[in-house]
């Protein structure tokens, strides 16, 4: 996963949490421009958090993103249910 991905990555992440937080201070009643630091300020936290943690994830073990044991290249087989027939 290139740079690309993990620029799309935060920067949606940061949109989706800049508009929740603006929407929930607004209807507090907070002024415009304090919902505004509010939400920005929290927004990069936020994305910064969400997508550090899932580099570092994906960085220790790229090979759970695609479906394979780290061990081998053979595919996860789910194992059945118990009391299934």
């Amino acid at each position: 996963m290139g740079a690309a991905f993990w620029v799309k990555r935060i920067l949606l992440a940061f949109a989706v949490a800049f508009f929740v937080l603006l929407g929930a201070e607004l209807a507090k009643g907070h002024s415009q421009m304090a919902a505004l630091q509010f939400a920005g300020l929290w927004g990069v936290a936020t994305s910064a958090i969400f997508t550090l943690a899932s580099y570092r994830r994906y960085r220790r073990n790229p090979a759970c993103w695609l479906g394979v044991t780290a061990r081998s290249d053979k595919p996860i087989k789910p194992k059945p249910l118990r009391g299934a027939a």
